[in-house]
Formats: structure tokens, C-alpha cells, sequence
């Protein structure tokens, strides 16, 4: 675990600080990527960059060198994120929704399902070069690694899919959770997982 403790962020704010990371420097999100006039014209969305992050390249390879872990060695925990053909590095993450002694010792089955945790997974890629980031926020979705984690290989391979103009690559399966309307009285109730990508 990275840290604990009363941090507060949305997807965005995670994707931009995840953007950082990859090009060191921080963009203002936008929603607009062209305008496209009456007669036909394309006008490119200009990209603002607020400023070039100030660390050092060192530190930044170090970094980008451990997310890179997190996805491709045998005990990562992001394994279900990877890509064939795209070099993704990530973090996983789990954001409490109670304390941990209201839940000690119960099976996570067993837990109601609105106070499972919510599962994180945040990407950037390929890391050499990065051109995206991507966020995902499963509410009550448990663990980064088996919920979250596979939304963002499906978010980054249809990515790469449309960038290479071919099929997706065949991914490998992610974890099958509970039904959530097991859990949640109400569909609309359910966690519905939150997708970030920035390019």
C-alpha cells in the first residue's frame, strides 16, 4: 500500500496527475478535441499545458519503472490490465467505504454490498511515449487488481484498436465478480464502474 488516510480525488484529478507522470507535464483536461466549422473546417483544440512538473527524469524513470511492475511481473496486482502489443504501466487501489473493524473477519461475500470498497485502477500508455491515461472507479467493485483492473484493459484496447485501425488484441479474462443486483435492492443502485481516458 502506497498510503492510507483521508485523501479525496475524482478519476479526473487522478488521470491528469497520471498524465503528469507520463510526459511530465500537467494539461488542463478539456472535453473538446476539434471544432468542426459549418463548411467543414477542423480547428485542432489547442492543448494548455499548466507547467512542466518539477522533478527529476530520474526519479520520474523510477517511478514509471515500478508502475510498470504493478502490470507485468508475476505478482503484480494490476496484471489484468495488460495489453498485448501496448506497454501499460498502472496502480491499483482500494478506497474504504467503512472502517476496517465493521467488516474484520467477515468473508467478502458476506459483506453488504454498500460497504464494499471501491476498487481503483488508474494507466498510462505506452509508457514510453505516453498518449494516454485512464482512470477507472469501480464503486463497491472491491479490489483494483479484479475489478477496475479489466475495465481499463477494455477502455486501453479499444483504444489501441482504433489507433492501429484493427482488430483488438485478444485480452486476457478478467475475474467474473457477484452480480451486483445480488447486493443492491435497485439496478440503478449498483456500482457502476467510472472510466477516465485521456489522450
Amino acid at each position: 500500500s502506497i498510503g492510507q488516510g483521508y485523501v479525496s480525488m475524482t478519476p479526473l484529478q487522478l488521470a491528469v496527475a497520471y498524465g503528469a507522470l507520463g510526459t511530465g507535464r500537467l494539461v488542463r483536461p478539456r472535453l473538446v478535441l476539434e471544432r468542426i466549422a459549418p463548411d467543414g473546417t477542423r480547428t485542432a483544440e489547442p492543448v494548455d499545458v499548466v507547467q512542466q512538473i518539477p522533478i527529476d527524469a530520474e526519479h520520474l524513470a523510477r517511478v514509471r519503472k515500478a508502475l510498470r511492475g504493478v502490470v507485468v511481473e508475476g505478482g503484480g496486482t494490476g496484471r489484468r490490465a495488460q495489453v498485448p502489443g501496448l506497454d501499460v504501466v498502472g496502480k491499483t487501489g482500494t478506497a474504504q467505504v467503512v472502517k476496517l473493524e465493521q467488516t474484520a473477519g467477515m468473508r467478502e461475500r458476506a459483506i453488504p454490498w454498500k460497504y464494499r470498497d471501491h476498487a481503483w485502477f488508474a494507466a498510462i500508455a505506452p509508457v514510453d511515449a505516453p498518449e494516454i491515461a485512464v482512470v477507472v472507479l469501480s464503486e463497491h467493485g472491491g479490489h483494483g487488481g479484479s475489478a477496475a483492473g479489466p475495465i481499463a484493459q477494455r477502455v486501453l484496447a479499444k483504444w489501441w484498436e482504433k489507433k492501429n485501425a484493427g482488430p483488438a488484441p485478444a485480452l486476457q479474462a478478467g475475474v467474473v465478480l457477484d452480480s451486483e443486483e445480488e447486493h443492491a435492492p435497485h439496478a440503478e443502485e449498483a456500482g457502476h464502474g467510472q472510466a477516465v481516458a485521456s489522450e
